[in-house]
């Protein structure tokens, strides 16, 4: 099990809370979503954690199946589905580094909104969108996003704002 696997194991809840904390993040990004996706899309949600996109997107019409590295992050999504009465076409263990090879170009949309932020190193992030454009339809859309390599100093000084 490796260091990011583990970590989203243990926090799948917090994971989910998430975009309670980043409302604007969650907004915008739905915002544009909405706009970009074709009705009734075909949807792979790649490293999707817990889901709070796939269940958006599915409970727009959109056929969504939703991958993970963390079985607890797919656990999570299973219910919260359940609790929002939405179905989620399937739920995937995997790792973004590695996607099915059985399922070749067959979605109008790939979502990669979460995994590109755990690796550091640069042709790991390249294999990610490889194995995530392999999946796409031709004309298909791929929605990437990342975080600044500056974002935990900043959360850390929102966090604790007086001088050490």
């Amino acid at each position: 099990m490796s260091i990011v696997e583990n970590f989203y194991d243990e926090n799948a809840n917090y994971e989910w809370e998430r975009l309670n904390r980043h409302k604007v993040e969650f907004h915008i990004t739905k915002r544009y979503l909405s706009e970009y996706i074709n009705n009734s899309s075909k949807i792979l949600d790649v490293g999707g954690g817990p889901g709070r996109y796939s269940i958006f997107l599915a409970n727009q019409g959109h056929e969504v199946s939703l991958l993970d590295l963390s079985s607890e992050n797919i656990k999570l999504g299973k219910e919260k589905a359940k609790e929002a009465s939405v179905e989620i076409k399937e739920f995937i263990h995997g790792n973004a580094l590695n996607l099915s090879e059985d399922v070749e170009g067959v979605f109008d949309v790939v979502l990669c909104m979460g995994p590109l932020y755990h690796f550091t190193e640069e042709s790991d992030r390249v294999r990610v969108i490889q194995e995530c454009m392999k999946k796409l339809k031709p004309g298909g859309l791929i929605f990437v996003a990342f975080i600044s390599a500056y974002a935990p100093m900043l959360d850390y000084i929102k966090k604790y704002p007086e001088p050490v």
